[in-house]
């Protein structure tokens, strides 16, 4: 049995190095040698690269989604405290 193991991971800093926020994204895929076999020998297809080239696209669809709610909520926190304090 082969298996793959991609993990990818986001972490927003501080000025002051401490870290605010983290974000990780983990995909997994077992398969066994004829599966790998048959995809090579009819598609001409490398399992290994082909998992490991879609994993990274899921796993970074999920980053951009990730960074703009983290600032969008950052901001409005951010506007919600000065107009308090305003």
């Amino acid at each position: 049995m082969n298996k793959i193991r991609v993990q990818v991971g986001l972490r927003i800093v501080n000025d002051d190095g401490s870290t605010r926020d983290e974000q990780w994204r983990e995909a997994k895929a077992t398969w066994n040698n004829e599966a790998a076999e048959d995809l090579k020998v009819y598609h001409g297809l490398e399992i290994k690269s082909e998992m490991i080239s879609l994993f990274a696209k899921e796993v970074g669809r999920g980053f951009p989604e990730f960074v703009v709610d983290y600032l969008t909520t950052h901001v409005q926190n951010q506007q919600e405290a000065e107009d308090t304090e305003g």
